[in-house]
């Protein structure tokens, strides 16, 4: 099997031959035995790619579907949150934070140029946030911003969680989800991973799903609620983290 046309872009990515081979193969019914195995070991995959042993959610969707669910599921009406703005991409989260009735302040930085953390530390510490949201690979310019560590310890320093959106980089740079300390690592399927869109996936910290079951309301979304599809250990499972 060959492709006709080669794509050079961000996403959606040229998807290997193997992997068109694959996708051929009937689907699997998801009570069945075979669907059990098979996801969860896909969920351990993704876990090994994100570098994290918590859990990773996968949601039907693109990339931003795994942003506003991310959002979605920590955020009230009337929460701040501070968006670091290095690009284009760095104002989804502005524009899903204030669609959900919370109040977006933005920390801009100068698009391409490293982060000021010590700027960022005085913004922080002048505000009281709930969530701070990044890019980390921006595509507008393809600058990769390395500090998530650091800036995960100043939005923990200052009470707030760290988004981490990834979508651009997972499985094409370092993306160390639990050395960094991030609590929602957003990804998808066709960016670097390589395969057709249609999946977004979060890697979710203990320290935000504490955050989604102490809501004062519950969230306003069925489909996006990432604590509905938390994981529900079974004894019996082979393995896995769902």
């Amino acid at each position: 099997m060959q492709t006709e046309d080669i794509l050079i872009c961000p996403g959606p990515n040229e998807i290997a031959d193997r992997v068109l081979r694959a996708m051929l193969r009937p689907g699997v019914c998801p009570v069945y035995d075979e669907f059990q195995e098979f996801y969860e070991q896909t969920l351990d995959l993704l876990a090994a790619v994100f570098q994290t042993k918590n859990q990773v959610v996968p949601l039907p969707g693109s990339g931003r579907s795994g942003l506003e669910g991310a959002i979605t599921s920590v955020l009230e009406p009337g929460d701040r949150v501070l968006a670091i703005v290095c690009g284009y991409f760095g104002e989804v989260a502005v524009r899903i934070v204030t669609a959900l009735g919370g109040k977006a302040d933005v920390f801009a930085s100068p698009w391409g140029e490293p982060l000021d953390l010590e700027a960022l530390a005085q913004k922080l510490a002048a505000g009281s946030y709930k969530l701070v949201t990044m890019v980390h690979n921006e595509t507008s310019t393809g600058a990769l911003y390395p500090q998530v560590g650091e800036v995960a310890r100043l939005a923990h320093a200052h009470g707030a969680l760290l988004l981490l959106d990834a979508i651009s980089s997972l499985a094409g740079a370092e993306v160390a989800t639990d050395a960094w300390d991030v609590d929602l690592v957003v990804g998808c399927n066709h960016k670097a991973i390589g395969a057709p869109i249609g999946h977004a996936y979060v890697a979710v910290s203990e320290r935000a799903w504490e955050v989604m079951a102490r809501r004062r309301q519950p969230c306003g979304s069925v489909f996006g609620n990432l604590l509905a599809w938390k994981a529900r250990p079974d004894p019996t499972a082979t393995g896995g983290r769902a």
